[in-house]
């Protein structure tokens, strides 16, 4: 009898543990939603559910075009093309494809300033695109889609929500966040003294990937101030990048609402529901004195506080912020960690990464899914 008593308790010890694990879970989810004040959102300002089968370009968004990677050294060209986003059977779809092959051959040449498209201030690396071997110029290997809503819908305190399915597929880069919609001139300054929020970001590479595949998702808050050596050391110092595991889950898989509160009193992101907090940010200080920033910069000149315009603690996040949904396709040094990736990301010789990735694209688009499976399926979104 004993031994029956200790065979049944046995038997029982893994059940026992997956119930003190939810337990821990839940109660780790409420600690940290409890670091927020908790205020009612009760008037919604925009709600979209894609039910008109129509991508609303006049109301709703923008499409961001340019061939730079948009601060972030990824390979993608961001279109405005309806292969990259569009609307289908009452979903917003943001789908990476392969370059057309045309653009691998020598002697390709696009200006999208000329042709009128480019979304940024002419520059060569931003608006020009060119294979010219010779010169070490290649075109990018992945177009892709990338929203906005700025100028069209943002908020200043309250909650947005984004309900959606995350892309499978190496290399894929996806994420919805939140830039001030004063971008470029902003208040405080340009980034990331105003500030960047990232509900979610996610890689599209399975499951067990380094630093997380998609069975897991990155919420950061940036924020720095700007000196004459440039924001990186800023950035770099001031900032945060909670890494949350989703257990037992694969984003491409299941639709999840990733969102983001912001009061005046801090930043609370999560998913699926309030309490499952992926990260919380409270507005304790003043953000230069939250921060602890040093008198002086690396070069011994004096930081600038370009927050003390504001009397908040809440500032630079006491401004309005918009919207952005986009894939990327590959990224910064060290996001997509492997070996392929050894010679990936030098930003003084970009042309390495874009050459070894259209010689090595039918290898590492082997695992990307179908072409709804690789997309970022957006079912509705509200704010």
């Amino acid at each position: 009898e004993p031994r029956t008593r200790r065979a049944k308790i046995a038997r029982m010890m893994p059940w026992i543990g997956f119930g003190i694990g939810v337990i821990m879970t839940a109660l780790g989810a409420y600690w940290g939603y409890s670091e927020v004040d908790q205020h009612k959102f009760s008037k919604v300002i925009w709600y979209e559910d894609f039910s008109s089968n129509v991508l609303d370009l006049q109301n709703d968004f923008n499409r961001d075009v340019a061939v730079d990677g948009w601060g972030a050294d990824s390979l993608d060209w961001t279109t405005d093309s309806d292969d990259n986003s569009f609307v289908k059977n009452g979903k917003l779809y943001i789908r990476p494809t392969i370059t057309p092959p045309e653009a691998n051959v020598e002697g390709y040449f696009r200006n999208l300033t000329a042709e009128g498209i480019c979304s940024k201030s002419y520059s060569e690396s931003a608006c020009v695109t060119r294979r010219n071997t010779t010169k070490g110029q290649y075109v990018n290997p992945v177009q892709s889609g990338r929203l906005t809503t700025k100028g069209k819908h943002f908020f200043k305190y309250g909650r947005v929500e984004v309900n959606a399915k995350l892309p499978l597929g190496s290399w894929l880069w996806s994420a919805i966040w939140l830039l001030p919609e004063q971008s470029g001139v902003d208040k405080y300054g340009p980034w990331p003294a105003s500030g960047e929020i990232d509900i979610v970001e996610s890689r599209g590479n399975p499951p067990g990937f380094p630093g997380g595949g998609r069975d897991t998702i990155q919420s950061s808050v940036h924020i720095g101030p700007v000196g004459k050596w440039g924001n990186a050391y800023a950035d770099s110092n001031y900032d945060t990048h909670p890494v949350v595991p989703i257990p037992m889950a694969d984003l491409s898989k299941e639709y999840h609402t990733y969102g983001c509160d912001i009061t005046p009193q801090g930043i609370s992101v999560w998913i699926d529901e309030p309490i499952y907090t992926t990260m919380v940010y409270k507005f304790e200080k003043s953000p230069f004195v939250q921060w602890g920033l040093p008198n002086n910069g690396p070069d011994g000149e004096p930081f600038a506080n370009p927050w003390q315009v504001s009397p908040l603690k809440a500032a630079p996040f006491d401004e309005p912020f918009h919207l952005i949904l986009n894939v990327a396709f590959a990224g910064v040094p060290g996001y997509f960690t492997s070996d392929e990736s050894a010679n990936y990301g030098n930003s003084a010789t970009p042309w390495i990464a874009f050459k070894q990735m259209w010689e090595s694209y039918p290898k590492w688009m082997s695992d990307w899914g179908d072409e709804d499976e690789r997309s970022m399926v957006i079912d509705w979104i509200k704010m």
